[in-house]
């Protein structure tokens, strides 16, 4: 591929897009975060886990609820950083190993009220979960990082043009010093950064994904049913509905 950048003619044999070039610059996989396998786990004392996990749900939910779903979950993921998610009409499972602070975090923050703006109710008409007063938020965005950063150069950048618009920036700030390879390297990492923080592109806040935590507003309190990974080509959120609808 060539262009030109900053008057400089750039020759990178190796570069076919560059959207695809800043994406290998900085690509972190988590594929294997979520296994679908048969897999074992470890066996561990149910009993002597969700006690130590009532505890800690006393401390972070005040006066709200929690589901047996989500009591289990948790006490496993205490016990081995790994929980089991089933998925019966996919005849499937899968074991997502998740940062257990980020989840009790999750659930201050919204016991607390804060950073509302992150929940994300059921909305569509057309899922079986509407009108529920359902809501989820995402948690362990960082086993999507390769995943969010994609979305964020498709987000930020619609041609190359764009990027070499600002790379030519980029390379000004240092001084046309840079060989290439390392100012894509540099220019990456800059875009990187930018995903950690709540980022406004043309007035819309760009969102990241991640794992969903669901829970449900009723009686001005909150009750929380469970962690889950959204099964792909569920568009109305059929399978989540069998899945949690008890």
């Amino acid at each position: 591929m060539e262009f030109i950048l900053n008057s400089k003619k750039i020759i990178y044999p190796d570069i076919h897009d560059l959207h695809e070039e800043l994406f290998k610059a900085i690509k972190v996989s988590g594929s294997f975060l979520h296994q679908v396998n048969n897999f074992e786990g470890i066996p561990f004392d149910k009993e002597k886990y969700r006690k130590q996990v009532k505890e800690e749900l006393r401390y972070y939910l005040k006066n709200n609820e929690y589901s047996d779903l989500l009591l289990d979950q948790l006490s496993t993921l205490h016990a081995g950083h790994y929980i089991e998610i089933k998925y019966p009409e996919l005849n499937q499972i899968e074991w997502a190993f998740y940062n257990l602070r980020e989840i009790y975090f999750k659930i201050e923050e919204i016991v607390n009220a804060n950073n509302i703006k992150k929940e994300i109710p059921f909305d569509h008409k057309k899922s079986l979960l509407f009108g529920k007063n359902l809501f989820h938020v995402h948690h362990n965005i960082m086993n999507y990082i390769d995943i969010n950063f994609d979305k964020y150069l498709n987000y930020k950048y619609k041609s190359d043009q764009s990027i070499i618009n600002e790379l030519e920036i980029f390379d000004i700030k240092h001084d046309g010093r840079k060989p290439i390879n390392e100012l894509f390297s540099l220019f990456a990492i800059k875009n990187y950064y930018e995903i950690l923080e709540p980022t406004k592109i043309n007035d819309n806040f760009f969102r990241m994904t991640g794992e969903w935590l669901v829970y449900q507003k009723k009686d001005d309190k909150y009750y929380f049913i469970g962690l889950f990974i959204h099964p792909k080509n569920d568009l109305h959120d059929e399978i989540l509905y069998k899945y949690i609808k008890d």
